[in-house]
């Protein structure tokens, strides 16, 4: 991939640019969507075993994907048994990713989610997340407060040994990342607006603004057909 694995991304190695936070809501939709993907597969369910910075990549626009082929393929699915069958021949993942959430419900995503926040090192980032909160620290740089406050308590309640987030994965954790995907959504696109000058021809000459539906009239010209109506 163009920008190689996310983790040298967060950590800055060979001199890469920091990755904004806009980007890093989208990341967490994009990995959460693809766990939800696969544990949903048909006819049996598949579980990724070592989710970690690592082992995803983002290509040059900054859209992940997920790699290594460790994975395990679920033949009982029911969540609410203590005796869940997978199909596998050796232990696998990675310490600190294994956490209690991966343990109980296959739901490795939580210390994911906290190292995209913190860009800190797994071991004892719950702790620093915690520490945070409970101290009223501020987030680095231009975060929306609220936004990243909702990030950061979903990362920890995936780190947490509570067997309902694999119950209601698509309840509960997908809505919350899709709301903080709206928000970088409309915040890219100010970015976007406010360091690049779109083309002339991009402009309805009535609204003086981006054309969101362009027609062609009698004149010769195009213009938004907002104005026009």
């Amino acid at each position: 991939m163009e920008n190689r694995i996310l983790d040298e991304r967060l950590f800055h190695k060979n001199d890469t640019p920091p990755i904004p936070w806009f980007d890093r809501f989208r990341i967490s939709w994009e990995v959460a969507s693809t766990l939800y993907f696969l544990h949903n597969a048909k006819p049996k369910s598949i579980v990724h075993r070592d989710l970690k910075p690592s082992n995803i990549l983002p290509d040059k626009n900054v859209v992940s994907k997920i790699r290594d082929g460790d994975l395990s393929t679920m033949l009982q699915s029911d969540f609410a048994s203590t005796s869940t069958i997978y199909k596998d021949t050796s232990p696998a993942g990675t310490l600190c990713y294994n956490d209690p959430v991966y343990q109980r419900t296959r739901l490795a995503l939580g210390m994911a989610l906290l190292q995209l926040f913190t860009t800190r090192p797994a071991i004892a980032v719950t702790h620093v997340v915690e520490t945070a909160i409970e101290n009223e620290g501020e987030c680095v740089g231009k975060w929306p407060i609220d936004e990243a406050k909702e990030l950061a308590y979903l990362g920890l309640s995936c780190a947490e040994l509570r067997r309902k987030y694999s119950q209601g994965f698509k309840n509960m954790v997908l809505p919350v990342l899709e709301r903080l995907k709206a928000v970088m959504n409309e915040a890219q696109r100010s970015t976007y607006m406010t360091r690049h000058t779109p083309p002339n021809h991009f402009i309805c000459p009535i609204l003086k603004d981006v054309m969101v539906d362009p027609c062609v009239v009698g004149d010769g010209y195009t213009y938004d057909r907002r104005a026009m109506e």
